[in-house]
Order: structure tokens, then C-alpha cells, then sequence
């Protein structure tokens, strides 16, 4: 049963705080199945979760068709977020199998995020095809490194894709602290996406919604011995929980979060993950969690 503080507003969406990230659903290597993404989503449509996160250069362009091909059969449960700005390759056809293995190469080559007007035109029309969606609900630029939205020809791209119905909500993922402070005074931006976690704390003066990532800290959170990882063992025998539900909470209880990423390929996973966002932890052990450390930017 899904109880009301399950859900949030979202730029006027009524979403599941837990949401579903995709970074390696569909990468070789992650040991995922077409029937484990469906079961992921069987599970997810079953307790409410509603968010799908995933961006173009996930599995190399991959990730968005296999989400393309199930997604249809739940009709319209899921709203869809992607992203746009870092290189990857969308082969024609048979050659689609090359996907992963041209990013790796082009990679090599040192290519780098892209963010013209040009190129991230043609990101939203190759993103609504491979999800065959006639809307993106979410539409970030993938971690820019300063404020290449305030170029006027990609203002124009943004406005005219929003206003022929192609993207509904427009907005940035970053790390990068000082840009959250610089999007949340521009009006074209409408929502951030994080990193949200003991070692990066949100930022308590922006106006924006936000949507939070990387809450385990890409591991580094749950490690053996790290005086943080007993921190969180200490609070999760306290509640009678999983290190991940700790995190997933703290990261839920952060100013301007409406919706928490879970990524895995695991329906069980998922559903454990769920639980999380039911536990409201006190200021006291939210604030023993919170440590300094380097941040990205």
C-alpha cells in the first residue's frame, strides 16, 4: 500500500520520492536482462514508483531504446527524465551492437561534452525517437562545466523545443554548487538533478526542486572501517535497517528534494529501497551523518 508522503510534487507532477536510475540497466558488463529491466518495471508500476531517469549516453544510446520498448506497456505510469551533453554513439541498425564499444573508442580519442545549440537540438529529437515518447517530462544538460545555457542560440533551442511540446520541464545536472546557485536565478531553469549524500550536502538557498543522485556516494559511503560507514551502521541498528535505507533517507530529508534515485536493475532491490523513504530520521542523527568533504565541481 502506498502511503500518502510516498509521493511529492515535482513541477506540478505527483511523483514516488524514490525513482528509478538507469545508469547501468543497459551497459555490457552490468549482468541486467531485457526481462530484469521489465521486471524492474513491473515492480515499480506495482508500488508507485512513477520517475524514470536515464540519458543518452547510458549504455550508449541503448538504455533510452530498451526503455522505449517497454515503457509502452504501461501506458502512461511513467514519467521519463533524461539527459544530454556527454559523448556516446547511435549506430543505424545491426550496427546499434557497436553502440558501447564506439563510446569506449571515442572516449579513448578524448572527446569531449558537447552543449551547442546544434547538438543538443538533435539530442531531443534523438531521444524522443529511441524512447518513443512525443515528450521529454524531464530535460537536463549532463554535467556542464559553466553556464552554457546562458548562450542565447541554446536559450532559443530550449524555449522552442518547450513550446512545440517536446520537453515539458528543462533543467541541469551538476555537482557543481556554484552553477545550482547560478540556475536557480534563471528562469529558464526549472528543476536540479545532484548528488545528494552525507559528503554533499544540498545547498539551502535555491529556489528549485531537486532530484538526487548518487546517494550511496558512488560506494564510497560503505566502505569497512570508515568512521562514516559506522556512523551509518550505528543509525541503521538503531532503526532496524539497511546502510542504503540510511542514505536513501538522508538524502529524502534534504532541503528542495522531491525525489530520491535508486539506481539498480533489481525489481527486489527496488522494492527494499522503497521502504526508505518512510523513515523520517530526527535532525539529531541527520546532522551526525553530515561530514566535509572535496566535492566535485
Amino acid at each position: 500500500m502506498n502511503l500518502p508522503h510516498s509521493f511529492s510534487d515535482f513541477c506540478g507532477h505527483k511523483i514516488h520520492r524514490l525513482g528509478i536510475g538507469t545508469g547501468r540497466l543497459a551497459s555490457l558488463g552490468a549482468g541486467y536482462s531485457a526481462n530484469d529491466a521489465l521486471r524492474l518495471l513491473e515492480a515499480a508500476a506495482e508500488i508507485g514508483v512513477n520517475l524514470i531517469d536515464t540519458a543518452d549516453t547510458y549504455g550508449s544510446a541503448d538504455c533510452e531504446k530498451l526503455l522505449g520498448k517497454l515503457i509502452r506497456r504501461f501506458n502512461d505510469h511513467f514519467l521519463i527524465a533524461t539527459k544530454t551533453g556527454y559523448p556516446f554513439c547511435d549506430f543505424p541498425g545491426p550496427l546499434g551492437l557497436l553502440n558501447q564499444f564506439g563510446k569506449k573508442t571515442i572516449s579513448r580519442m578524448g572527446a569531449k561534452p558537447c552543449f551547442n545549440a546544434d547538438y543538443v537540438r538533435k539530442s531531443i529529437d534523438g531521444s524522443l525517437r529511441r524512447l518513443r515518447r512525443e515528450r521529454l517530462d524531464f530535460f537536463f544538460l549532463h554535467d556542464p562545466a559553466s553556464p552554457v545555457w546562458e548562450d542565447d542560440s541554446l536559450r532559443r533551442v530550449i524555449e522552442q523545443a518547450k513550446a512545440a511540446g517536446k520537453i515539458h520541464h528543462f533543467g541541469i545536472s551538476t555537482s557543481n554548487r556554484e552553477l545550482h546557485q547560478i540556475a536557480s536565478e534563471d528562469p529558464l531553469i526549472e528543476l536540479l538533478q545532484m548528488p545528494l549524500n552525507p559528503g554533499q550536502a544540498p545547498p539551502r538557498d535555491h529556489r528549485l526542486p531537486v532530484l538526487a543522485n548518487h546517494v550511496f556516494g558512488a560506494g564510497s559511503y560503505l566502505k569497512d572501517g570508515m568512521e562514516l560507514t559506522l556512523r551509518i551502521e550505528a543509525v541503521a541498528r538503531t532503526y532496524g535497517k539497511s546502510a542504503s535505507h540510511i542514505l536513501i533517507a538522508y538524502a529524502a530529508a534534504q532541503p528542495g528534494v522531491r525525489c530520491v534515485l535508486s539506481g539498480t536493475g533489481r525489481a527486489e532491490h527496488l522494492k527494499s529501497n522503497a521502504e526508505a523513504v518512510h523513515l523520517d530520521l530526527p535532525d539529531d542523527v541527520l546532522n551526525s551523518l553530515q561530514i566535509t568533504l572535496p566535492t566535485t565541481s
